[in-house]
Order: C-alpha cells, then structure tokens, then sequence
C-alpha cells in the first residue's frame, strides 16, 4: 500500500514563464502580455524581470520561451541562471537585435 504523504510530496516544482511573441512586420512586440516597440526593450524587459524574479528567490526556475511568426517556438530548460537564461535569449533572437546589442549581450552573459 502506498503512503499518501510520499506521493503528495513530488509536486511539481512552479516556475516563473516569460513568453516572447515575434510580431509580424509592423506590429508591436509582446512579452507577458506587455507591448515594447522593438525587440531591444523587450529584452531589456525580460534582463530586468529575471533579475528581479531572482533576487526575490535565488532558487526561483524560469522559462523564457520565444515564439516565431512561422509557428515555431523556442523554448530555454528551467533554469535558476540568470546568464544562460540572457544569453540563450539573446541567441533565439539574433535575427532581431541589433549586431551591437548582440556583441555586448554575447560578451555580458557568455558561459565559456
């Protein structure tokens, strides 16, 4: 006979989802249901909101998942670091930000 107190103790774990919508060309950028004009402040946004989540709870697990205009989705593993969750991020978006947004935020966040 299983115990009902073991099996009620492997819930499974929240975790914080940041969602980044791609818009069709002319549109407004999403992110969590906020509105930013370019891809820059969005991901500005999300650098801020990371951070914040994190120094809330250290060991918070967060998932940031971009999705294309062509039904495709990118999605990073949960995950308590900051860095690989930016530059994960900064890697699904390189066809939208800018080569020096990309150079400093590459330079920033890289984990090698």
């Amino acid at each position: 006979m299983l115990n009902k107190s073991s099996t009620l103790s492997h819930k499974a774990s929240p975790f914080i989802k940041f969602v980044i919508i791609v818009p069709e060309k002319n549109s407004l950028w999403k992110i969590n249901h906020a509105k930013r004009v370019s891809p820059e402040l969005v991901y500005r946004f999300l650098e801020r909101k990371i951070t914040k989540s994190l120094a809330v709870d250290n060991d918070a697990k967060i998932v940031v998942e971009v999705k294309y205009t062509n039904h495709t989705t990118n999605e990073t593993l949960k995950s308590s670091d900051a860095s690989y969750l930016l530059y994960t991020t900064a890697c699904f978006l390189e066809d939208y930000l800018s080569k020096n947004s990309l150079d400093r935020l590459y330079k920033k966040y890289n984990q090698s």
